[in-house]
This record gives C-alpha cells, sequence and structure tokens, in this order.
C-alpha cells in the first residue's frame, strides 16, 4: 500500500513539473513559416503549440533604395494539428479583413546585401496583418543543408505588439497562454523569386 502511494506520488509529481517544449522544425527543401507560443495547462502544465504554413510566396524586388524581400502568407494554411486551435488562430490574425499576412522588408543596400550575406543580421520591416501595420525584426542566418542554401529567421515578440489578446479558456483556469510570440522562418534560397544572384 505504502509503496503504491509512493508510486502514485512520483507520477503525479512528474506530470505536474513536466514541460513539453515542442520546438519548432520545418519540412526540408520548402519554404515554410510558423508560429510558437506557450500556454499553460490547469495551472501546472505548459505546453509549446506550433503552427507551420508552407503554402506561401515569397520574393526580392530591386527598388532605387534597395533589394526589398516580400512574404505572402496565406492565414487558412497555417496548421498546428488542432483544428480548433486553428480556427481560433485565423480570428486572431483577422483573417476576415485580411486573408493573408504580409511582411515586406526595409530596403538592403547592394553593398549592404553582400557584406550581411555571408553573415548572421537582423532583417527590419513591417507585418500587415488585418490592414493595420506593425514593425517587427528577424535575426536572420544562412546555412547550407545537404548541400542547399536556405536562410532561417526568428522573431521573438509579443501578442500585445501585434494587436493581439492572448487567448485563454475559463478564464485562463483551465488554459492560459502567455503574451510570447515566436515567429520563425526557413527559406529556400532556390525559391525566392528574384533572389540575387550576387
Amino acid at each position: 500500500m505504502k509503496k503504491n502511494l509512493i508510486n502514485f506520488l512520483i507520477i503525479l509529481c512528474f506530470w505536474i513539473i513536466q514541460v513539453y517544449a515542442q520546438s519548432v522544425e520545418l519540412p526540408k527543401q520548402e519554404n515554410c513559416v510558423a508560429w510558437k507560443t506557450s500556454k499553460r495547462l490547469f495551472l501546472v502544465k505548459n505546453q509549446d503549440p506550433v503552427g507551420v504554413n508552407c503554402k506561401i510566396q515569397t520574393k526580392i524586388d530591386k527598388t532605387k533604395e534597395g533589394f526589398v524581400f516580400e512574404g505572402n502568407f496565406p492565414i487558412q494554411s497555417f496548421d498546428s494539428g488542432e483544428p480548433a486551435r486553428d480556427e481560433h488562430i485565423r480570428e486572431l490574425l483577422e483573417e476576415k479583413t485580411q486573408n493573408s499576412l504580409v511582411f515586406i522588408s526595409d530596403a538592403i543596400s547592394s553593398d549592404e546585401w553582400t557584406k550581411k550575406k555571408a553573415t548572421s543580421f537582423d532583417l527590419s520591416g513591417i507585418l500587415k496583418k488585418g490592414n493595420k501595420d506593425y514593425r517587427i525584426t528577424f535575426q536572420v542566418t544562412k546555412q547550407v543543408v545537404d548541400g542547399i542554401p536556405l536562410w532561417k529567421g526568428r522573431s521573438k515578440t509579443k501578442f500585445t505588439a501585434l494587436g493581439m489578446e492572448p487567448p485563454n479558456v475559463a478564464g485562463g483556469l483551465v488554459a492560459k497562454v502567455r503574451d510570447e510570440l515566436e515567429l520563425h522562418f526557413q527559406f529556400i534560397e532556390s525559391k525566392i523569386k528574384g533572389f540575387p544572384s550576387n
């Protein structure tokens, strides 16, 4: 009896402290973006939901000011593995007002690009959501995976910084999403339309 009680307490304590940290793993050889956040379940258990979208369009335009990156990300294509959550995300992202998120970077001059393309760098710009503009900055790195050049980026921001309130269930007693939001991307260099050749 005592042994069973001890085993039960061990299992219970493990359940209470366990954190399900879901990493952001994007499909190889695909252009994808993703969101990641953190939520608390029943006051004690944490999860990190992730929603991925690989049905996107990316391009780089050459302007008088320099190179400008633009990405178009249909809101309905984000998939977190839970249809009810995806529906809520579509509401948060105001799909009915603007059906795609659009990111337009600040211009990068040819000289700047020559210096930055071989290093990690910050890429700032405007994220358009719900017909409103939000400043955002990604930390960008270049990688070569299986001989394929690709660019990865991450931005750590907040729901409130993008005009959203973190969702919760039953006043936060059942589930409460923290005001933490990560945005990730993986762009295959050869799949970015207009990518500078040098």
